[in-house]
């Protein structure tokens, strides 16, 4: 991962570090002067901290695709995603989920998993009316964005909610 410059000390990097590989290097930095009649060496311990950068795009996984009655009862949980984000650190701690389409008839709310703050849900409700006749697919796209600054990556899923036609009509008579 580093060498140093011979003559000036300067400790350089032959490839990119990466925090969610490794936090930190160790090195051990020995010096030798061989000008001298007796050869005089000294030896210093280098730590060096990899800094942790918003690099890694969040992903979603699994995403299914949904059946719902027509007429389901409003604020009913349709689906719930799992959005992974593995940076670390406090990269991982803030995501927004956001309603890209169908924002009028669905609304989302978010958790973080208690136990690895690595992983994100995204509850997917139903929060107006849905009817077969009018429309038997609506695609539903979520979009999750993992931090709030300009370095932000984000991720992007549509569940495909099918609807299941209900006998709710009343029947019609021509004459």
């Amino acid at each position: 991962f580093f060498y140093i410059n011979a003559t000036t000390g300067d400790i350089f990097l032959q490839r990119p570090l990466n925090h969610e590989n490794a936090h930190t290097h160790y090195l051990i930095v020995e010096t030798f002067n061989l000008d001298s009649p007796a050869v005089i060496t000294d030896s210093t311990n280098v730590t060096i901290y990899v800094s942790d950068e918003n690099d890694l795009a969040p992903f979603f996984l699994a995403i299914s695709n949904e059946n719902l009655d027509e007429g389901s009862y409003l604020d009913e949980l349709i689906v719930t995603l799992t959005l992974v984000d593995l940076d670390v650190n406090h990269m991982a701690h803030y995501v927004e989920f956001t309603l890209l389409t169908e924002s009028e008839r669905f609304y989302i709310t978010q958790d973080i998993d208690p136990a690895n703050s690595s992983i994100s849900f995204a509850n997917l409700f139903l929060t107006g009316d849905v009817d077969f006749e009018s429309q038997p697919l609506i695609a539903v796209t979520i979009r999750a964005l993992d931090d709030n600054t300009t370095s932000a990556q984000s991720a992007i899923a549509t569940v495909f909610i099918y609807l299941n036609n209900l006998d709710d009509e009343p029947p019609v008579f021509d004459q």
